[in-house]
């Protein structure tokens, strides 16, 4: 049976009633040149496949789950050779054995795989899957052979699409129909070289081992009292019950400095939906780092079975009220009831997310601040949770936008695909205090010969992903098309005056224009050289303007203050 997927909820601990099985390490993989894996039956491959008929590759061990571009090319970043990971499918798979037999529920979890998969186990279809970043679950119980060894297996593909907008093959940078919602694959303007379309399973993959009880898809919400001194939280879950017992569910939240509980609510637990909600009246709110604290509560969801931890959920959370008041005039964020003047910077770290840790996050962040930034704008992609916990922490806001880039497929088919991924993404994120804005399209009308009134922003996707994000977290605003200042629904700009890219305009353009709000403007500086003469192919295309690296970073630099300040 195909598994509906939902954002992955509970982090389990450990104890006697459930077990998490690690299964980052042992996997092999081969790439189906001809896509005939499942024609020649890869699914129950437990060996090699050297049939001359088959036409397949050996199976390879794989030194860790990471984009396979990083793991298998010498230069991952550019180049014609990357093409040929997305030309066709790659298979993973694995062996795992299970530690004892007594267990009522098993179930095989993925934190990312890039970007459409199928997975068997033991030779079963148990789940589809589509989206690099969404996170799914499987329950695999039916098929786990508990005394022998189990196979899983893999296939993943990430293809080259081929529909460019009009036929307009000299402009396919911007007008290529991206079929997968994934914006910035073959970005090709310096963003995302052409040839970088990233592929593979990364993440986190394991089994969860469960007896008795499950918690299934917990949210936990808030909502303050007008003078923000009283908080009211609320926990809601349906549970997957296997045995009948006396569970109880707990509710709190804690003050991290302190220690201390603000909030404890615990009840029984009688039927297979929870609703479980408490007051606390020790609100401290939550800031960005220059307008006042980023205060955090640890809040938690319990369930237990006498005295024994069954389950649990929990995160770090700041209580705070966001808006965005938009008119004619002006579009300005509010904080807490206090307006907030916003000095943002776009954040892409890495073509390949994979490659992304907790030092690597740690050291731009804080660079970030030591530039002045409160705002980081997270332009069409998704980062890692990590990221998003780290902005909290650190008091930055975030505007998130979706995956939506220039051009994509308008058909009803896809529509609904779009809609289900955005919204799907949403639901993963919502609980994250540092994002402020949903974005549903970046420059909708960019390159499109009607403008901002084009098919993109009034037919399809665009009035359909707004609506599915107003429905999915009404507690936030949301941009529908962002660069369009006057539709009311969106209010902001882009404007690239004085970039290299900007028509023979200077930064000091700037001055005498007014923009109601900028969140995307020009920057185009090269590396230093000594980072140049690191990659030879990149200082053989660029050595000519060597001489005037220090002078265009001059440059670039007072562009981007004049930006800022303005």
């Amino acid at each position: 049976m195909l598994h509906r997927f939902k954002p992955l909820a509970s982090t389990l601990t450990g104890k006697a009633l459930h077990m998490r099985l690690n299964l980052q390490d042992g996997w092999q993989i081969l790439q189906d040149v001809h896509d005939n894996g499942e024609n020649c039956d890869l699914r129950h491959s437990r060996g090699q496949n050297t049939n001359i008929g088959m036409a397949l590759s050996d199976w390879e061990p794989l030194p860790e789950l990471k984009h396979l571009q990083l793991l298998l090319d010498e230069h991952p970043y550019y180049g014609r050779q990357l093409r040929y990971f997305n030309q066709a499918p790659w298979w993973y798979r694995k062996l795992v054995s299970l530690p004892d037999t007594s267990w009522d529920r098993v179930f095989l979890h993925f934190t990312n795989v890039d970007y459409y998969c199928k997975v068997w186990f033991n030779g079963h279809l148990v789940a589809e899957h589509e989206g690099y970043m969404l996170p799914f679950e499987i329950d695999v119980t039916p098929y786990v052979l508990p005394k022998e060894e189990n196979l899983i297996t893999v296939k993943v593909w990430s293809p080259w699409d081929d529909t460019v907008d009009r036929n307009t093959y000299e402009l396919r940078t911007f007008r290529v129909e991206r079929r997968m919602v994934k914006g910035t694959y073959e970005h090709a303007d310096t963003f995302v070289q052409r040839d970088v379309n990233p592929i593979g399973i990364y993440g986190e993959v394991y089994l969860d081992l469960l007896r008795d009880v499950h918690l299934m898809g917990p949210k936990i919400t808030y909502d303050l009292s007008l003078d923000t001194c009283t908080a009211k939280v609320k926990a809601e879950t349906a549970l997957d019950i296997w045995k009948e017992k006396p569970y109880r569910a707990v509710l709190t939240v804690t003050d991290p400095e302190t220690g201390t509980e603000v909030l404890r609510e615990e009840t029984p637990v009688s039927g297979k939906d929870l609703v479980l909600s408490g007051t606390t009246t020790e609100v401290k709110l939550w800031s960005l780092w220059d307008q006042g604290e980023p205060n955090l509560y640890h809040v938690k969801l319990d369930l237990l079975c006498e005295g024994a931890l069954c389950d649990t959920y929990g995160y770090d959370m700041g209580f705070r009220t966001i808006s965005l008041e938009r008119d004619t005039e002006k579009t300005q964020a509010i904080l807490n009831g206090r307006p907030v003047y916003i000095r943002g910077t776009s954040y892409f770290p890495d073509a390949y997310i994979s490659n992304m840790t907790s030092s690597r996050y740690i050291r731009d962040l804080q660079r970030i601040k030591e530039a002045g930034f409160n705002f980081i704008r997270i332009h069409v992609h998704v980062e890692l949770p990590l990221f998003y916990e780290l902005c909290t922490k650190l008091g930055l806001g975030i505007m998130q936008d979706s995956e939506f880039n220039w051009m994509h497929p308008t058909d009803e088919s896809y529509e609904k695909r779009f809609v289900e991924i955005y919204t799907d993404t949403i639901r993963m994120l919502m609980h994250h205090t540092s994002i402020f804005f949903w974005v549903c399209l970046n420059e909708p009308g960019f390159n499109h010969p009607d403008g901002m009134h084009c098919r993109l922003m009034d037919v399809s996707p665009g009035p359909a992903l707004y609506a599915a994000a107003r429905k999915t977290d009404p507690s936030r605003s949301v941009i529908k098309g962002s660069c369009w200042e006057e539709d009311l629904l969106s209010g902001d700009s882009h404007n690239y005056i004085g970039s290299l890219v900007g028509h023979d305009t200077h930064y000091s353009d700037i001055y005498g224009t007014t923009e109601k709000f900028n969140t995307e403007f020009g920057f185009d500086a090269p590396p230093v050289a000594s980072s140049l003469e690191t990659d030879p192919r990149l200082y053989a295309r660029l050595k000519d303007i060597v001489p005037y690296i220090d002078e265009i970073q001059e440059y670039q630099y007072k562009l981007l203050k004049y930006y800022t300040e303005h």
